[in-house]
Parts: C-alpha cells; structure tokens; sequence
C-alpha cells in the first residue's frame, strides 16, 4: 500500500500532500516546523490542521481528502 510506504517520510509525504494544490503550498513550512511526520498526517484532524494554520476549511478538505486519496491506492 503507498500509504503505508511513506508514513514516517515527512518530507515526502507532506510535500506530496500540499503541493497537489497550488494554495496549499502556503502551509509547507508550518508543517515542516511542526515536524509533522506520515504516520501523524495520516490521522491529522481539522483541529490540529486548524492549530497549524491551515484556518479555511476549504483547505483542510483538500489535505484530508489528499490524504484518504493517498492511502486508497
């Protein structure tokens, strides 16, 4: 599973999440910071993703479904 393959790649895996939109690129940096590794992005929360600046739902829509997307392949 492709998921399961990059779940402790932070770089890779939040990269790949955030850079399938152009106006996600934005929050590239709060994660990296946040040191947000696969395994916690694959379980990340609207609140937690709110707490890392990623405030417009419609955007937290976008990673979570990025996310679901990632792990169904």
């Amino acid at each position: 599973m492709f998921c399961s393959s990059l779940k402790g790649h932070l770089v890779q895996l939040a990269r790949l999440v955030l850079s399938l939109d152009d106006c996600l690129q934005q929050y590239i940096k709060n994660f990296e910071r946040e040191k947000i590794n696969g395994e916690q992005l694959l379980h990340i929360t609207h609140q937690e993703l709110e707490e890392l600046g990623v405030t417009r739902i419609g955007h937290q829509e976008l990673i979570l479904e990025a996310v679901d997307l990632l792990c169904a392949l």
